[in-house]
């Protein structure tokens, strides 16, 4: 991905900038990139410095770490850097991890492959998820909780607390014939005092 300093004007201007992602060797994990690579440039340039403005986009289609579904996710990345035009400089740079270089004010050409290539790898997640509310698999017969409910049994499992609460509910049961009977005492005695 390249831009020729000759076609910067004195002053603000734009360029647009697109490349297959073949160029960029952007194999990475399980992703795939189908559409091109997109880069606009927003350049200020007064004599012979510039300022530029990187706006990066690309889509790719990853795999959910949870439902193992494939989605398309937008990467959009900004970096900038700066030019100086100098006689007697390189005319072909190519920008990596420098903020600023030095171009040859004549038929200078920039490559920006390698940076644009780091800033789109640096956008994609560790943890790609198709939905903040994705529910992932059932890990027991693998059906995809986002589309249908499990038929799985829910079994519970031996806690060490199975006992207590069995002796909660049967505390409960217990309970709850007393209280309707002390309910059914205050009753009469209201009555008995209101005569």
């Amino acid at each position: 991905m390249f831009f020729d300093i000759d076609s910067v004007k004195e002053g603000v201007s734009s360029i647009v900038l697109r490349e297959p992602p073949e160029n960029f060797e952007l194999a990475y994990r399980d992703c795939k990139f189908p559409n091109e690579v997109v880069a606009n440039l927003t350049i200020l340039r007064h004599e012979r410095k510039l300022i530029v403005g990187v706006k990066v986009t690309s889509d790719v289609i990853m795999t959910c770490v949870r439902c193992l579904r494939e989605f398309h996710y937008n990467l959009e990345s900004l970096f900038d850097f700066g030019i100086e035009l100098v006689d007697g400089a390189s005319e072909n740079v190519s920008l990596w991890e420098e903020d600023f270089i030095s171009v040859a004010p004549h038929n200078g050409i920039v490559d920006i492959t390698r940076r644009v290539r780091d800033a789109l790898l640096l956008e994609i997640p560790m943890k790609p998820l198709c939905s903040s509310e994705c529910k992932g698999i059932c890990p027991t017969c693998g059906v995809n909780l986002n589309i249908e409910e499990c038929r799985c049994k829910k079994q519970e499992l031996d806690s060490p607390f199975a006992i207590l609460k069995t002796l909660l509910e049967r505390k409960e049961k217990d309970a709850a014939p007393e209280t309707e009977t002390l309910k059914h005492k205050d009753k009469k005695k209201k009555n008995s005092l209101e005569t």
